[in-house]
């Protein structure tokens, strides 16, 4: 190769272009003490869908229920899905973030959604289930020795109990970020997801389930659930964003390598 052609191969190695991450849904809970059911995103486009348990402001005390946005994943690629949760406090019940399905509110053509504050919709499995979790977690309140706990397919799948603060059997509640790794990149029937949390003395976030494949891909929302009225908090902040897969973006600047080389011969 003539020095020219490897000075340019170099230039169009270092220009191969970064991949950043796509923003689909973020929320910052700020709307005041209305409902949060309409209230639009602030990034993105949809509206929650919410029992009037739950505030514009975030802010749940009563339940139980679920908060959602309609979202069905694609093919082929990855979701990080975040929330800030403050506060949490009360007994062993808890408050989760996940991606969801099921048939939704009955007669009201929003499949994983539901306005209803019962346990049909807070991403357990139960008979009449209208909101299951599909890859969900949950953080628990105060006065508890029960674990916090990782799921797919509602709370009938297989489940990770994964340690608060403290110990593994003491969530102590407090304020947790929470992470889900949705990874579809290899297609229909390889779905798989990984399980992240920051708790209140963590200084940054911590695996704490490893990658499971899904044993339901029927994935038609994302927001959070939470349990009866004995278990308080608010929601601070709530995001789903859309993460390049790293080999495309390789592949897509070699293949402009290649190209130039074939033009240049």
């Amino acid at each position: 190769m003539k020095p020219y052609k490897f000075l340019c191969l170099t230039t169009l190695v270092l220009a191969i272009p970064v991949a950043h991450a796509t923003t689909i849904f973020s929320h910052t809970f700020d709307e005041g003490t209305g409902g949060l059911n309409g209230t639009a995103v602030d990034t993105g486009t949809g509206s929650w869908v919410a029992p009037n348990v739950v505030t514009a402001n975030g802010f749940f005390s009563t339940g139980p229920g679920s908060a959602t946005l309609a979202f069905t994943p694609s093919q082929g690629t990855q979701y990080q899905l975040n929330a800030s949760i403050i506060g949490v406090s009360g007994d062993a019940n808890w408050v989760a973030l996940g991606f969801a399905g099921g048939p939704g509110l009955a007669g009201a053509g929003t499949p994983g959604q539901s306005t209803v504050s019962d346990n049909n919709a807070r991403f357990t499995s139960q008979s009449g289930v209208d909101v299951e979790g599909r890859a969900w977690m949950m953080a628990r309140g105060t006065n508890t020795t029960t674990f916090n706990r990782a799921f797919t397919e509602g709370s009938t799948g297989s489940v990770t109990d994964w340690a608060g603060p403290t110990s593994l059997s003491q969530s102590d509640g407090g304020n947790f970020d929470l992470r889900i790794l949705l990874d579809t990149t290899g297609g229909a029937g390889t779905w798989s997801a990984t399980w992240f949390a920051k708790r209140p003395t963590d200084g940054t976030f911590t695996e704490v389930r490893s990658a499971f494949l899904l044993p339901n891909e029927d994935i038609t929302s994302v927001g959070f659930s939470f349990s009866t009225g004995t278990v308080g908090g608010t929601l601070e902040s709530f995001s789903l964003t859309q993460i390049p897969e790293p080999s495309a973006m390789v592949l897509l600047g070699l293949g402009g390598i290649a190209l130039f080389i074939r033009r240049r011969h």
